[in-house]
């Protein structure tokens, strides 16, 4: 149209200057030529203005459309770009090859497709990490590319997270069968060492400590999976830290070996408020990352130094190591789920990300940083506890959880032989079948104080059990103990004890439920 309008005008200068040697001798509103240039001047006002409302429509397209535009020579210099562009890129693109807000493989696909003169790209990345689409196309008639960028940098993160949450799915799934498949004969393993060390000399005695302590490592590496198959309510209470690091450090290892700690904490009595076993469970992994990554530097490396103290109503305690640094990319995610520290900083990737949702659930925080003077500290933020009223020790009641007779229902032969066992070295009478529905015949013919169950027998349940005892025999209503190597979603608050156990943890349950 532009053209056409510039021969317009010559057409009109032509006549006008026809006119001006006639309008001597007529007057000039009679000269049809002079009516024929009004005409044609109107026509091309319109025109012109016309050009100028489409430009401005196109331009205000161009300019403030979502996505990135471009309009490129043909050797890919930029001749134009949108307000968009330049707004997010932050500069003046004008006589930039376009090439060069790309790099690596992502360049070459946008060079290919700039030879093509037409093509897309999907989910390629631009100089400073930005994620696009990419599409060429050519302008017709004018010798021009056009090319839109659109900026898909959220949908590509948003990807990737649901593939973390079906990752995490799957482990959870995973979880729940290790669970059961680990968690039943590590409960036998467990019982079986105790009643050995029971039974042991002393000179045996720390041998058969060790193979317990191993066995616990055991337990809390399912413990970490459990993290993920089952969200837990924390059970928040006052926790000694030195308590709690020791505690760490007995079940945290490198090569079979107990982390050697330097710990420093002030005052000595420093509590926070927390769950013990979750607290436990971030302590053992960040320990067992600081004693890896120790080791990996070498054998004259220090101890793993543990900081805690006051400031205010919080907690901090700090796990120090003098291992290699984190390297910054990944020390900025290094709480995301399968991202792992480098180096020999080894890992499933999960332990981090359930420590941080961990210390979350807990109204704390965690941090890691580089230090300065070499090594790495990740830093514990916990609620302090607040300071004890001196309380006179009561007299201790004498325990109303001894000489019970307990019936045990459990499909594992090895487990119920132990807790048989054990029960009875402790002082109850215990009598053991496997299957619910035996222990419903043993319950019809004798009197029991207390039934101890797993939930998955053959046949009928240990939750089917449980109901019809709750039927049948009053007196037992709050008497069934429930167990199970699943990590059952509990939908109330009913006994229940999770394998792998130890002969202390059930005794704590049978107390619990004989006093409650």
């Amino acid at each position: 149209m532009q053209e056409q309008l510039r021969a317009a005008q010559e057409v009109i200068k032509t006549l006008s200057a026809r006119v001006a040697r006639d309008a001597q001798h007529r007057t000039p509103e009679s000269l049809p030529a002079h009516k024929a240039i009004a005409s044609l001047e109107n026509t091309v006002e319109l025109r012109t203005r016309e050009l100028a409302k489409s430009e401005a429509h196109y331009r205000a397209l161009f300019d403030h459309g979502p996505n990135l535009a471009f309009i490129i020579d043909d050797i890919g210099i930029i001749i134009s770009a949108n307000a968009t562009a330049t707004r997010l890129l932050d500069r003046d693109l004008r006589e930039t090859p376009l090439v060069e807000l790309f790099e690596g493989a992502a360049r070459d696909m946008v060079e290919e497709l700039l030879t093509a003169d037409s093509g897309e790209a999907d989910e390629i990345e631009m100089v400073g990490g930005r994620v696009v689409d990419i599409t060429v196309a050519s302008v017709p008639g004018f010798g021009h590319t056009q090319v839109i960028i659109r900026d898909v940098s959220v949908r590509v993160e948003l990807d990737r997270e649901l593939q973390h949450a079906r990752r995490l799915a799957a482990i959870g799934h995973l979880a729940a069968g290790v669970a059961h498949e680990i968690n039943n004969p590590l409960a036998v393993l467990q019982l079986g060492l105790t009643e050995l060390a029971q039974q042991a000399s002393d000179a045996a005695r720390p041998n058969i400590d060790e193979l317990l302590a191993h066995a616990q490592r055991i337990a809390s590496i399912v413990t970490n999976l459990r993290a993920f198959a089952v969200s837990e309510t924390p059970e928040r209470t006052r926790v000694e830290v030195i308590g709690a690091i020791e505690a760490a450090r007995q079940l945290a290892g490198v090569g079979g070996q107990p982390v050697q700690l330097n710990c420093v904490v002030e005052p000595p009595t420093l509590s926070v408020i927390a769950d013990p076993a979750q607290l436990e469970l971030v302590m053992v992994n960040l320990f067992g990352n600081a004693a890896r990554a120790i080791v990996a530097s070498g054998p004259d490396q220090d101890a793993v130094v543990v900081r805690a103290r006051a400031i205010g109503e919080r907690a901090f305690i700090e796990i120090i190591d003098s291992g290699p640094p984190i390297p910054e990319p990944v020390l900025e995610q290094i709480f995301t789920p399968f991202v792992r520290g480098g180096g020999e900083r080894i890992g499933t990737g999960l332990g981090l990300a359930i420590t941080w949702g961990l210390m979350q659930d807990n109204d704390g925080n965690i941090r890691a940083f580089n230090r300065s003077e070499g090594g790495v500290c990740f830093e514990l933020e916990l609620p302090l506890a607040p300071p004890l009223e001196p309380v006179a020790a009561p007299a201790p009641a004498p325990s109303k959880a001894a000489g019970l007779r307990i019936l045990c229902v459990e499909d594992e032969p090895s487990l119920l032989r132990s807790l048989v066992r054990l029960l009875g070295a402790s002082g109850h009478t215990a009598i053991g079948v496997d299957t619910a529905e035996l222990g419903l015949e043993q319950l019809a013919s004798e009197t029991f104080d207390l039934v101890i169950s797993d939930v998955r027998l053959p046949g009928m349940s240990g939750d089917e059990l449980r109901r019809v005892i709750l039927e049948r025999y009053p007196a037992l209503r709050r008497r069934v103990l429930l167990m199970s190597g699943f990590f059952p979603e509990r939908e109330d608050a009913s006994p229940f004890l999770q394998k792998p156990f130890s002969l202390r943890q059930l005794t704590a349950a049978i107390e619990k439920i004989v006093t409650g």
